[in-house]
């Protein structure tokens, strides 16, 4: 089964979501955090289940969709980036 939680980020009101499956393993969907404050949301909640993120989806590149794509990869040990 797959679970999936949402996150609304930056003055766009960017979708963001978590999707993982049973073993923790996680993809981050459009993680557009803008400030601090967002990237802890989201890796607060991320650490709070266990999970392990192992990829970066994007679902295009516009700007409000990658803004927390570089400080998260790196976060995440260099994590892929796809699109």
């Amino acid at each position: 089964m797959i679970h999936i939680e949402h996150f609304i980020f930056n003055s766009f009101q960017t979708t963001c979501y978590a999707a993982w499956d049973e073993e923790g393993n996680c993809a981050l969907i459009d993680p557009g955090c803008n400030s601090e404050a967002e990237v802890k949301r989201l890796t607060g909640f991320v650490a709070a289940k266990g999970l392990k993120p192992s990829c970066i989806m994007l679902t295009h590149g516009h700007f409000d969709h990658i803004l927390g794509v570089a400080g998260l990869a790196a976060l995440y040990g260099g994590i892929p980036v796809c699109m």
